[in-house]
């Protein structure tokens, strides 16, 4: 997927709520998202590759527009040790794919579920380290 402007070179949607593939949790996440929804609350993400950095950007808006907070993590690829791919599968229909990168220099845990099918996201993972 194209970023806007030609900013960025590659980007996917994320899951701005807690990752896990249980069906509770998922439930418990969906059941959160409907509240918030009613509320006013939208929370999205996006993982976005520049060009030599990962960019993780959230936000939260209130009454549906108007912008609350706004996170921006940018990580420089070269500084990216390692990083972990999977894909997990509860029953039949929950399922997560989930990235997490291991960052030197960073204690901060970053990992967060894609919207984005599990051999395309290997991939950059995989030209992340070269």
């Amino acid at each position: 997927m194209k970023g806007k402007l030609g900013m960025s070179k590659w980007s996917t949607k994320i899951n701005v709520r807690t990752v896990s593939s249980d069906p509770l949790v998922k439930l418990i996440n969906i059941i959160v998202g409907i509240i918030e929804f009613l509320c006013g609350i939208r929370r999205t993400g996006t993982l976005s590759e520049e060009q030599d950095f990962l960019v993780v950007n959230t936000n939260t808006k209130t009454l549906w527009f108007f912008l609350k907070s706004e996170d921006l993590t940018k990580i420089a690829i070269r500084k990216i040790s390692a990083v972990k791919v999977s894909t997990q599968k509860n029953w039949i229909i929950f399922r997560s794919t989930v990235i997490t990168v291991y960052v030197a220099g960073v204690t901060d845990k970053v990992a967060y579920e894609v919207k984005t099918p599990y051999a395309e996201i290997k991939q950059k993972a995989e030209e992340w380290l070269k």
